[in-house]
């Protein structure tokens, strides 16, 4: 057994492990840490298929973004931050036999397909091209991308604190009504000695 298959097979089983972590546990925050060594274990097999590209985008933008993204958001909502809350999954069963599905599907298509042809050279300058193409021919999609996610990011603060707000709102109202109800069993109960008392006069 060569040395890349033995080290192909120890990135697969370290993110198959980290994205089974990531569908079980309950707490979301745990789930979003998860995330980092599912997404660097796909980084480092697309860095053992020779592919330094894709290697870069996934090691900068899903290893390091999407999960500060995801507990970004988490902490910002604050509803599922409660100690006394856990989330969980009904569909475990339907998502195993989904997985088996598509596993055995997989091995029958590395079966049929036999001995897959050499695939083609990738240009030794091809992160170059890249880059340039994104600050130069492709600049202006670049920066709509960009501003895109930054509007959704003060969409997504602006409803937190409009929910925060309105769960505010809701809390004085209900301290409100409580107080009120506080305040009309104390004149019943200062009321109610006053009446024995005259009853109590009236007798004699």
């Amino acid at each position: 057994m060569s040395q890349e298959v033995v080290l192909f097979a120890l990135l697969s089983l370290i993110t198959l492990v980290s994205g089974y972590w990531v569908v079980r546990c309950r707490n979301l925050v745990h789930a979003a840490f998860w995330l980092m060594p599912t997404f660097f274990g796909v980084a480092l097999l697309f860095l053992l298929l020779g592919n330094e590209l894709l290697f870069t985008v996934q090691l900068l933008i899903y290893s390091g973004a999407i999960p500060i993204t995801v507990l970004f958001v988490l902490m910002l909502t604050r509803e599922v931050m409660r100690p006394d809350r856990t989330e969980f999954n009904r569909l475990g069963a339907f998502g195993a036999a989904a997985a088996v599905l598509f596993l055995g599907l997989c091995l029958a298509g590395a079966r049929t397909a036999g001995n897959p042809a050499p695939p083609p050279s990738v240009p030794a300058d091809l992160t170059r091209r890249v880059g340039e193409g994104f600050l130069t021919e492709y600049l202006l999609p670049f920066e709509v991308a960009s501003l895109m996610l930054l509007g959704a990011l003060v969409g997504a603060v602006y409803l937190a604190r409009s929910d925060k707000k309105a769960r505010s709102e809701v809390v004085g109202l209900q301290r409100k009504k409580l107080m009120g109800q506080a305040r009309e069993e104390e004149k019943h109960a200062d009321a109610a000695p006053a009446g024995v008392a005259d009853g109590r006069g009236d007798s004699v």
